[in-house]
C-alpha cells in the first residue's frame, strides 16, 4: 500500500467549511476600487489575517478560483499575506451563496406569483445594466407568464418576443437567470 492512497480521505474536499489555503495557490482578480483594495490591505496587515473568507472553487487539485469576495484576496496579497481563509464551494453552493448574498434574484416561475413576477421584473428594471428594459411592461409580461402557466404550456420564456410587451430575445436571455422554469 501507497504511503498516501488518493481515495482516502486525506485528499477529500470538505466543501463549504473555513479552509486557510496558501494564496498562492488562488487565482482572481478584483474588479474593485483600487482604493478599497488598498484600505482593505491597510487593515488586514495589522491583523495579519483575513476575517471575511474568500469564496472558491477548485479548479484543479490544489488550484482554487476565487468566485466572491475577491477584494479582499486582492488585499491579502497586497499585505503579503502567504495564506488566506477561504470556503471551497461547488456550483450548487456558489449558487445559493450569490442569492443570500442579494448578488442574484432566482425566482422559479411554475411557483411564483403574479406579483413576485412583477417585483423581479421591476427590480431587474431599475438595474442600470438593463437601461433598455426600462420600456418593458411589467404587468402585461406577468399576466402572459401565468396564462401560459395555467395552460401547462409555460417551458420558456421565448413566447413573451410574440406578446407586444417590450420583450425581445435580449430580455429573454437576461430574464432566463432571474426565472427558472422549475
Amino acid at each position: 500500500m501507497a504511503l498516501f492512497d488518493e481515495s482516502e480521505e486525506f485528499f477529500q474536499i470538505e466543501y463549504g467549511k473555513i479552509v486557510h489555503l496558501p494564496i498562492s495557490e488562488v487565482e482572481g482578480t478584483s474588479v474593485g476600487n483600487d482604493v478599497l483594495i488598498k484600505n482593505l490591505a491597510l487593515h488586514i496587515k495589522k491583523t495579519n489575517k483575513n476575517f471575511l473568507p474568500v469564496i472558491v472553487k477548485e479548479i484543479r487539485q490544489n488550484y482554487y478560483e476565487s468566485c466572491l469576495n475577491t477584494p479582499v484576496l486582492e488585499a491579502a496579497r497586497l499585505a503579503n499575506l502567504d495564506f488566506i481563509w477561504c470556503i471551497i464551494v461547488d456550483n450548487d453552493m456558489l449558487q445559493q451563496i450569490e442569492i443570500e448574498s442579494g448578488k442574484v434574484i432566482r425566482i422559479p416561475l411554475l411557483a411564483a406569483s403574479e406579483n413576485d413576477i412583477i417585483d423581479v421584473l421591476e427590480y431587474v428594471k431599475k438595474d442600470e445594466r438593463y437601461s433598455r428594459l426600462s420600456k418593458l411592461d411589467s404587468q402585461k409580461i406577468a399576466k402572459a407568464i401565468i396564462k401560459k402557466r395555467e395552460e401547462n404550456k409555460l417551458h420558456n420564456l421565448d413566447f413573451l418576443t410574440k406578446e407586444r410587451c417590450g420583450f425581445g430575445k435580449k430580455a429573454v436571455s437576461i430574464f432566463k437567470e432571474y426565472f427558472p422554469i422549475e
